[in-house]
């Protein structure tokens, strides 16, 4: 018989909260339809009641999983079906923004509930179909859609690449192909591990990094706005033809630049029109900016006296809008129509109240031209 004695044994099974780029205003909504849900995991009972869950940050959904079973008691990290719909959730927050969770798209059909973006959490047709239901419910949001593609996994990418799953035509879809390689979370009793994540996440958290360093009409792509973040590497890193064969079929190259990162190289929508400006994701986000804003200034006028004096404070409440759009280098010009020319009698007679907006937005670059000419040492420059 051993003699009487006291044993003190530490088993750490917590997982540091790892840091995250600042605060930002986007708020971006994501479908866990795994079962279970990352709502049914981790959310309140109010949660559950309302369908849906928010972070508003990184440490918090860290925080979240060590007050689990699945975190700081086992220290097993995210396992089972929702693992890549966790990670998913994990990348997005480690841009700043906010992040919405629902178990149900019929959730986010509610448009008082704040959403910029809503983003696909794994590569699957059921996550496509009930994003874009969401899409095209909301009308003021854009669909953030990662897919594979042919010539992902051995080969080449072929022009006219077929994509997996395959998303429709829309302005407001903004299709990224492929995913990444990222060190998953470990701790004492878990050996490191790698984990592979679609990247529409990411791109998610570039458009809310855009909001927070600039504004909505900045493109959230290249080197400045477009960095994506804890890559260990891509699962495929398209060469410069593969790269025009995605765009061709308007998917978004992310790229490895070596001795510079990984960055998302492209800021096309689904827009079908190839002559449209609405093929450009900044020129979208932009009109859905200014709808938004608008339509609550618009909301002002009801019930208002349709006469000269509700139209030239409306007139005035636009254009000082638009302005510091302009200022802001998001429009070349703009002209808001809102008087008689357009409220004439029969206009006023009915009810109504007509305002025409009109707007030329800025573009962003998308092909850099660069000519050196060699001359002689004795020609003038």
């Amino acid at each position: 018989m051993t003699r009487p004695n006291v044993t003190v044994t530490v088993v750490d099974n917590s997982f540091i909260v790892p840091g995250s780029e600042g605060g930002s205003p986007h708020a971006s909504g994501m479908l866990s339809l795994t079962t279970p849900s990352l709502v049914e995991i981790f959310g309140t009972t109010l949660d559950k009641d309302n369908n849906y869950m928010t972070l508003s940050s990184l440490g918090e959904w860290v925080t979240l999983l060590n007050g689990t079973t699945y975190g700081g008691v086992t220290g097993s990290g995210p396992t089972g079906a929702w693992k890549t719909d966790w990670y998913s959730a994990y990348n997005y927050l480690s841009y700043g923004g906010i992040l919405r969770i629902a178990e149900d798209e019929t959730a986010f059909y509610d448009s008082s509930i704040p959403l910029d973006t809503i983003f696909t959490s794994s590569l699957t047709q059921t996550q496509l179909t009930k994003v874009e239901l969401v899409r095209d419910q909301r009308e003021d949001i854009i669909a953030i859609i990662g897919v594979t593609y042919a010539g992902y996994t051995g080969g080449s990418v072929p022009s006219g690449a077929t994509l997996f799953p395959n998303p429709s035509a829309s302005e407001r879809s903004f299709v990224v192909g492929g995913e990444k390689v990222m060190l998953g979370l470990s701790n004492q009793t878990v050996t490191t591990n790698f984990v592979d994540v679609p990247l529409a996440s990411d791109v998610a958290g570039c458009f809310a990094r855009t909001d927070r360093v600039s504004e909505p009409w900045f493109s959230p792509a290249g080197t400045t706005r477009g960095r994506i973040l804890n890559v260990v590497r891509l699962k495929k890193n398209p060469n410069n033809t593969e790269q025009d064969n995605l765009y061709a079929v308007d998917v978004n190259p992310v790229i490895g630049i070596p001795g510079e990162g990984t960055f998302l190289f492209g800021d096309k929508t689904k827009e079908s029109d190839d002559t449209s400006t609405l093929t450009r994701v900044n020129v979208v986000r932009l009109i859905n900016y200014i709808k938004r804003v608008l339509g609550n200034t618009a909301r002002g006028v009801l019930f208002e006296v349709n006469d000269e004096t509700t139209r030239s404070q409306f007139r005035n409440a636009a254009s000082g809008f638009l302005q510091r759009i302009l200022e802001g280098r998001g429009l070349v010009e703009y002209k808001v129509v809102c008087d008689e020319t357009n409220n004439p009698g029969t206009v006023v007679d009915a009810n109504q109240f007509v305002a025409d907006i009109f707007i030329k937005p800025t573009k962003s670059i998308n092909f850099v031209r660069i000519i050196i000419t060699n001359v002689n040492t004795d020609v003038e420059l």
